[in-house]
């Protein structure tokens, strides 16, 4: 096959800016809020924290292992390419759509694809735009796009790739990774993101990870884990790296041996995780401790055991969340803590309870997110005849889309407000979180200008 060149997309919204693509597995963040306090954060969360798109630099890799030529824009391309990928999302959809057009209008002869969980669920939103959508994980389908056994046109469905050692390792060299950073939890640069595994075997109904990645955990080995690192730290100097893994304390065991090996490699990095509660024990937490690990994120949704088995989660023992928590503490290890208002069987009091029980866990940072039903998800289906808008750009997380019989659209609102505005004005946070975070941000500034 003729060498081509390849240009991957991550698409700026002149208004928005980035819709944090790599977020909310693959469908994309943009955070909205309305009192002064959640304004502040959504500021500060737009112009200093923005992920790199993993998937992207995954498929450049390929591309790159298939002797095609490979580049970057955020915009209109401005070299003549052979194809193009575009990092689709959820929130920015319509403006991603008018990209399409104007890059049909510039580039007649281009391929232009769409790769991501929301245009591989939602394609008749995309398939009038763009000339194939890879649907599913796309490693698969791009390999044989490079190598000519596939032409990049219509739907093509893309394997789940079994043994995830067989991936090559992210190509970053030709994306902008100063610009990258995790702040303020990972404020150090240059920072990236490294995934060791796909999958969940928890299988939140909610979860809009599982839709491309599915159920079924697969891992890489940590030997390659470890050699990845090393080529963010080698190539890249890298002084911060985060774990994009849905759970990734999932296999305890191996785990540990990971946590062993980056004590022994002693790498000058600060490194995020995302896990649950309960795939975390003393042991563990100690490793992390000495691996360095910064920041945890951890999902608690709601302290409603029954609101959240209605909502397809498994539940997780206060007493254990309050130990893991408590360690975590001990440890110096920050933790990120993620509630969901607006469940299915949420009520004002109940959505109350879980805003004062935040204040009770106190963690350095809190979100609060509005229930939103991903497409592909079982919650998606099964609340179908709930759903109070087919306008995907309200799907932001933040803004109530789905009708409970327990509270008002209003009343969802005025408490995702009142969370954040009461969480970062409580004395008990200030004291404990306030002061380091105004000065991570105050430095930020500092070093910008």
């Amino acid at each position: 096959m003729r060498n081509m060149k390849v240009g991957f997309i991550d698409l700026k919204h002149k208004k928005h800016g980035f819709a944090n693509r790599d977020q909310t597995g693959g469908f994309g963040s943009q955070m909205h809020a309305t009192s002064m306090i959640g304004k502040f954060l959504q500021t500060v969360k737009k112009s200093k924290s923005r992920l790199p798109v993993l998937s992207l630099a995954y498929l450049a890799a390929i591309a790159r292992q298939h002797n095609h030529e490979i580049f970057y824009f955020e915009d209109i391309p401005s070299v003549d390419l052979d194809i193009i990928i575009l990092a689709t999302s959820m929130a920015h959809f319509e403006y991603e759509l008018e990209f399409c057009n104007k890059v049909k209008g510039k580039f007649d002869k281009v391929k232009l694809g769409a790769i991501g969980p929301f245009s591989s669920e939602m394609p008749h939103l995309f398939e009038d735009f763009v000339d194939f959508i890879i649907k599913g994980e796309p490693e698969d389908a791009f390999t044989k796009i490079c190598n000519g056994t596939i032409d990049p046109k219509g739907q093509i469905i893309s394997n789940q790739i079994d043994d995830v050692n067989r991936i090559p390792k992210p190509e970053w060299s030709i994306f902008p990774i100063n610009e990258y950073s995790y702040f303020p939890s990972l404020p150090k640069k240059p920072f990236l993101t490294i995934q060791a595994s796909r999958g969940c075997p928890f299988a939140c109904e909610f979860c809009p990870y599982l839709v491309q990645q599915g159920i079924p955990l697969r891992r890489k080995k940590n030997e390659l884990i470890i050699e990845e690192i090393e080529n963010l730290v080698e190539n890249f100097s890298i002084r911060s790296l985060l774990f994009r893994d849905i759970t990734w304390s999932m296999h305890r065991k191996e785990t540990k041996e990971l946590c062993r090996m980056l004590i022994e490699k002693d790498f000058n990095l600060e490194i995020g995780v995302e896990t649950r509660a309960d795939t975390l024990d003393a042991e563990l937490i100690d490793l992390m401790k000495q691996a360095k690990v910064r920041v945890v994120n951890l999902g608690i949704e709601s302290p409603s055991d029954e609101i959240l088995q209605s909502s397809g989660r498994r539940p997780i023992k206060e007493n254990k969340l309050e130990m893991v928590l408590d360690r975590l503490n001990k440890a110096s290890i920050e933790v990120q803590a993620f509630y969901i208002l607006g469940l299915i069987d949420d009520t004002v009091k109940s959505m109350r309870k879980t805003i004062f029980y935040s204040f009770k866990l106190n963690t350095f940072t809190a979100q609060f997110c509005v229930l939103t039903p991903f497409p592909g998800t079982k919650t998606f289906h099964d609340l179908s005849g709930r759903l109070l808008t087919k306008n995907f750009a309200k799907y932001n997380e933040y803004e109530p889309v789905v009708k409970i019989d327990g509270a008002s659209s209003e009343e969802i609102r005025r408490l995702r407000d009142f969370a954040f505005s009461r969480y970062y004005l409580r004395i008990g946070w200030l004291y404990k979180h306030g002061l380091k975070l105004l000065r991570s941000i105050f430095l930020s500034y500092l070093r910008k200008t």
